[in-house]
């Protein structure tokens, strides 16, 4: 197998893009990687080893569930906020030289977005593949002869496509596997609560967490990447932040679609940085369980039992069930569920909001193309063990635990979080 390295170069040269090209004399950085946050691709060379389980174990079922890999941007709200504002701008000739160069650029990536919004990128689809032959290595057992595979999607397309580039890449490998696949809104209460729950959406759009945010943004998040754009502007600091934000949400999405990476050109390191702050604790407060609202547990109680009863169908009728079930969704399906059962690093209650990128990030947990890989082994005395990997690395299923849990005690604890949260999972 290619080193990892090599590969994310690989993904890197296919997707890019040519930008305006700079002047000679123009030298600019690029901006860190880790800031894209929630738009950052998956990063392969950070992948361990495919799992090596104790001889003891024999791996016989495994749960894939996956956020859609990297797309294009996912509308042209952004876009259209920030070119409103330069293109009133241009006409009463308050656009600065600089405000120039931006509106160009935001004119380029609206051409690269034209007929692709929100779709899987080339960056994307050469992701799932790699993903696909990553997880062969990681669960052998997908390699046998005349194994069967489900695997259950959100109606929207990147989600779809995802979960068809990846499971493309089993069928290339094995041409014995037998893959049946899903998509559509009857499955919107196991990866769209977010959306389906009214309370949830509601409180998603303006509940509590907005207060703390927009006085997040106020300390944080400079004025002065949006001001540079204008000559003179009688906009509102308010306005202004606003603004530097959507540049944000732009930028942090060039690597994910292909195009080169933002640079210094548009916002130093720290601003860059201080967006993404801001950006992860939006993400925090209004996806995961918080010390503001555990809203969330409803959202993943549904997909957590159904995951329960899939396992345990497995481990009592074999050879009634597929070796593998997959989910695709959103990172709005991952962010609740990896929050209500706890994994390491997803779940976070901060002394302050201040500090919670110390110990909360969204593209450690949730960057394009996350996944969370759970393989369940029989023991010797017949146990069924659970062994996990989240984004390519092992972890524990449980905080401080072993590596190998018992799916008995793995089991009841899930259910004991979903009960202290009110959330059972039922519809």
């Amino acid at each position: 197998m290619r080193n990892p390295l090599f590969l994310s170069l690989i993904i890197c040269l296919l997707g890019v893009v040519p930008a305006t090209p700079l002047k000679a004399e123009e030298k600019y950085e690029p901006l860190p990687t880790e800031y894209d946050g929630s738009m950052m691709p998956i990063d392969f060379a950070t992948f361990t080893a495919p799992y090596e389980l104790p001889d003891t174990l024999h791996p016989v079922y495994a749960v894939y569930i996956s956020r859609h890999g990297a797309r294009y941007l996912s509308g042209p709200k952004k876009i259209a906020a920030l070119q409103k504002a330069l293109d009133e701008a241009e006409k009463s000739h308050t656009l600065s030289e600089h405000g120039k160069a931006f509106l160009s650029y935001l004119k380029s990536v609206r051409a690269l977005n034209a007929s692709n919004w929100g779709a899987l990128s080339p960056v994307g689809e050469m992701e799932q593949k790699m993903m696909g032959t990553r997880l062969l290595r990681a669960f052998p057992r997908l390699m046998h002869r005349n194994v069967k595979v489900e695997a259950v999607s959100t109606y929207v397309p990147r989600c779809v496509m995802t979960m068809y580039q990846l499971l493309y890449q089993f069928a290339w490998e094995n041409h014995h596997v037998e893959v049946a696949t899903a998509e559509g809104p009857r499955y919107d209460h196991l990866l769209r609560g977010f959306a389906e729950n009214k309370q949830v959406d509601e409180y998603r759009k303006s509940g509590d967490w907005k207060g703390v945010y927009d006085d997040f943004v106020a300390r944080h998040v400079s004025v002065r990447p949006a001001r540079s754009l204008f000559s003179k502007t009688g906009l509102s600091d308010v306005e202004l932040r606003n603004l530097t934000m959507d540049m944000y949400g732009v930028l942090q999405a060039n690597r994910s679609m292909g195009y080169n990476a933002p640079t210094t050109r548009w916002m130093s390191v720290d601003e860059y940085r201080g967006c993404w702050e801001a950006s992860n604790l939006n993400h925090y407060l209004r996806n995961a369980i918080t010390p503001l609202s555990n809203l969330a547990a409803r959202t993943a109680a549904p997909l957590v039992n159904e995951i329960i009863e899939a396992t345990d169908h497995a481990l009592t009728f074999p050879s009634q069930s597929p070796v593998m079930n997959a989910y695709f969704g959103h990172a709005e399906t991952l962010l609740p569920l990896f929050s209500l059962i706890r994994l390491p690093g997803c779940f976070a209650f901060p002394h302050d909001y201040d500090s919670l990128s110390n110990t909360w990030r969204v593209q450690d947990i949730t960057p394009l193309g996350a996944n969370l890989l759970m393989i369940v082994s029989r023991g010797p005395s017949d146990t069924p063990y659970v062994s996990m990997q989240l984004n390519g690395c092992k972890i524990s299923p449980m905080v401080n635990g072993p590596e190998n849990v018992a799916w008995s005690t793995l089991r009841s604890y899930w259910l004991e979080l979903m009960e202290s949260y009110g959330a059972d999972g039922t519809r």
